[in-house]
């Protein structure tokens, strides 16, 4: 499984933080491909054009955050299961 931390612009002017938890393809029985993935929204946001020192300190603290979320949940991923 591939965790990327992604983006998306929303109307605002805003970015959407989140992380896409990538799990493969598969093929179906016409032949076609789809991708299986699923989407963690983490309720982070960045400003889209900084301008101020708060918002861009802000940027910094919650791109922070942000990839210590992505790192705690790709060191979950690569924990093997308790044997309880």
């Amino acid at each position: 499984m591939k965790i990327s931390l992604k983006k998306k612009k929303l109307v605002s002017g805003r970015y959407s933080l989140y992380l896409e938890y990538y799990k493969g393809y598969s093929i179906d029985e016409n032949g076609k491909q789809t991708h299986n993935r699923n989407f963690e929204y983490l309720k982070l946001y960045l400003h889209g054009n900084p301008i101020t020192i708060s918002e861009k300190n802000e940027n910094k603290e919650t791109w922070l955050t942000m990839v210590i979320v992505a790192q705690g949940a790709k060191n979950s991923q690569d924990e093997p299961p308790s044997a309880d």
